[in-house]
């Protein structure tokens, strides 16, 4: 980065209509107000500096603007079309397939909850899906499978950015995959036991504007950080890595909810396939039918459900014991 690029040169730039057109501001504006603490996809000073350098690729930020186009209709009264501004999206995105970059795979996380929003599910369960084999085919799931040495002396800031970033965009598209997996009664794209990736960083370091170049790793990840001070603090963070734990728990109710289907279905007593180039189904289907009195807890899987889901929400820091 250049020392003489201030951050405060950087945001006057910004505000300037001869730099940044006033549809790009208001819709990265209104992103950071409202979707930013859902999908915490950008290091929000490296972004405006990007939209400023005009770095940005074009399809991100129509895919924003898509995003916050209801808002900005609200607070500006001005007539928007978002029905077809979110179909020129959708309709664009098909053309980065082949060469997805890290500003694309972005864009399909901001259009997937944009369908997810508005009910569109087919465009939602495509788009989530897509994001799902997106990120595992460039191997963002192992990507701190062999970590670089935290005390690494030349570790640049925009290179630290980029990878928490990454972090951040998987942990996002996870979400979206299990969730996506209860609603729609289908199993996870991502396979959790094949993850190897850090949870978000601290605010602490990711909200830092001021660091030219980092000398040494500015943060340690989930498993070391201090979550009570975390929480306490508000982070974002914190609520995100929460909200990830909670999507592991019911990928595993969608699972569950499955077997106890099938396993409560009826079968052939031969539970012979129909289809006729597959083997049969295995014998030991989970979890047998006993009796007509059975109930939920009989299941244990459902007791480690239940225990898991509890666990969480004492866990959870009430709002009122954060920082404003």
């Amino acid at each position: 980065m250049d020392t003489n690029d201030s951050m405060a040169n950087v945001l006057s730039q910004f505000r300037s209509n001869d730099v940044v057109d006033s549809d790009t501001r208001e819709a990265v504006e209104y992103f950071f107000d409202y979707f930013y603490g859902r999908m915490p996809l950008f290091h929000p000073a490296s972004f405006v500096r990007r939209v400023v350098a005009g770095a940005v690729e074009p399809l991100l930020l129509d895919t924003m603007k898509a995003c916050t186009a209801r808002i900005v209709s609200q607070h500006t009264g001005r007539h928007i079309d978002v029905d077809a501004l979110g179909c020129s999206v959708r309709r664009r995105l098909l053309a980065g397939l082949d060469r997805p970059t890290d500003d694309y795979i972005r864009a399909v996380v901001v259009a997937a909850a944009l369908a997810g929003g508005e009910s569109k599910f087919m465009s939602y369960n495509s788009l989530s899906c897509l994001a799902s084999s997106l990120v595992t085919r460039l191997g963002w799931h192992t990507l701190d499978l062999a970590p670089a040495t935290p005390t690494t002396p030349d570790v640049s800031w925009d290179r630290w950015v980029q990878l928490e970033e990454r972090r951040r965009t998987f942990w996002a598209v996870y979400q979206l995959d299990c969730f996506h997996s209860l609603t729609a009664d289908r199993p996870t794209t991502i396979d959790a036991a094949r993850l190897f990736i850090a949870a978000p960083g601290a605010d602490s370091a990711w909200d830092d504007v001021s660091v030219l170049r980092l000398t040494h790793w500015p943060t340690r990840h989930a498993h070391v950080v201090d979550t009570a001070a975390v929480a306490s603090s508000g982070a974002l963070s914190y609520t995100f890595v929460a909200l990830c734990n909670l999507a592991s728990i019911m990928a595993r109710v969608s699972a569950f909810t499955w077997n106890v289907r099938v396993a409560l279905a009826p079968l052939p007593a031969d539970r012979a396939s129909d289809i006729r180039f597959l083997p049969p189904p295995p014998e030991a289907l989970p979890p047998p039918r006993r009796s007509p009195a059975q109930t939920l807890f009989d299941y244990p899987e459902f007791a480690r459900l239940h225990d898991a889901l509890r666990d969480w929400l004492r866990a959870l820091v009430p709002p009122e014991s954060m920082c404003d």
